[in-house]
């Protein structure tokens, strides 16, 4: 009943190594994926498998599977209509009364909102570091050229920088500049 309950996917297979089938899924799987619960079962777990999985990722999961250890990791996976998507993946093993590997479960979480959304805040971190690099340029050409209310002191100010105090010449060109 819990398994039915879950938002992220769930898969059941067999421990064998070597040629693992499914022997359970949940409607959120079937849901993230696109196939339906009866083209999954008696198949391999590999069907879902995308080659754009880092391979030192699957050399983790295989030697995580080969001790009877569980594996946390991201994985690329195929839809039924051949898009790809990226997954966090937890394996744990299920083992009988007697200590014996029977299963191992898989909670399978669609990755794919949070990636984009990553990949949007870093374009749009890179557009704002691009505006306040601008805007930096516009403070100190402003200050520079001594037009407006503001100089390049507020400018730099603005900007974090120290400021040495103007020194007179200046200050007297700008006066003779002004009348």
């Amino acid at each position: 009943e819990a398994v039915r309950l879950l938002s992220d996917g769930v898969i059941v297979t067999t421990a064998d190594l070597e040629q693992p089938r499914i022997v359970l899924v949940n409607e959120a799987l079937c849901r993230i994926t696109g196939y339906r619960a009866e083209e999954l079962i008696g198949n391999t777990p590999r069907l879902l498998q995308s080659p754009k999985t880092n391979r030192g990722v699957l050399a983790t999961l295989r030697s995580a599977l080969e001790v009877h250890h569980q594996f946390f990791g991201e994985i690329v996976n195929y839809r039924k209509d051949g898009s790809d998507y990226p997954v966090e993946l937890q394996i744990v093993p299920m083992s009988d009364a007697g200590g014996s590997l029977r299963y191992r479960l898989a909670l399978h979480r669609d990755i794919s909102r949070t990636r984009q959304t990553e990949s949007e805040l870093r374009e749009r971190e890179f557009w704002f570091r691009n505006l306040l690099g601008n805007m930096r340029d516009i403070i100190v050409c402003h200050g520079e050229s001594g037009g407006g209310p503001h100089g390049y002191r507020d400018g730099a100010v603005l900007l974090g920088r120290r400021v040495a105090p103007a020194d007179r010449s200046c200050r007297r060109s700008r006066s003779a500049r002004r009348r």
